[in-house]
């Protein structure tokens, strides 16, 4: 068994300029939803903490970081276990720091990714921005709510078909999508 992966955090003073221009032009087709967080850095000056599956503590960042960062929950690698996959302490934590959520319970539109950059910006606070599958959905806003999220903060998007009990008029429902295409 593998040890924890520990939380990656990026902000312009932890990468190149140039090292950060080549990762944006390698995601730009076959992650594009990748490229969004990452123009984000470069651009809005917003920092992206990206979180897998794991008991490590992320919350708050050990680098004490002052600038609205973009929490990325990754729950859709290669199962989705919910909430309880990740540290409690830092998910309330977070939960209760946070102005806004987008939850992505379909395919990686980037629109979903935009929408929770610009949240970021706009309101200079932090954002958390949840992939997970649709059978965890419902454990997702759970905790949220229950961490402090009001539903009105959130946005859900979710695959057509699917049964949903979130928040009325929060939400969008998708097609999935096709896979990205490399050339």
């Amino acid at each position: 068994m593998s040890a924890p992966r520990e939380p990656t955090l990026l902000c312009r003073e932890s990468v190149d300029p140039q090292r950060l221009v080549e990762m944006i032009a390698q995601c730009a087709t076959v992650a594009p939803h990748r490229a969004v967080l990452l123009r984000a850095v470069r651009d809005d000056g917003l920092a992206t903490l990206d979180i897998v599956q794991s008991r490590v503590p992320f919350w708050p960042p050990k680098e004490g970081i002052r600038r609205p960062i973009l929490v990325l929950i990754g729950d859709d690698l290669h199962t989705s276990k919910g909430p309880r996959a990740f540290h409690q302490r830092s998910l309330k934590r977070l939960f209760r720091d946070a102005a806004k959520a987008v939850i992505v319970s379909c395919a990686s539109y980037p629109h979903f990714y935009e929408l929770a950059v610009r949240a970021c910006a706009t309101f200079r606070r932090h954002v958390v921005l949840v992939e997970c599958l649709p059978s965890t959905l419902d454990a997702w806003l759970d905790a949220m709510t229950r961490g402090g999220l009001s539903k009105r903060d959130m946005l859900v998007g979710v695959v057509r078909g699917e049964p949903f009990n979130g928040p009325a008029g929060n939400w969008c429902e998708l097609p999935p999508m096709a896979p990205a295409t490399t050339h």
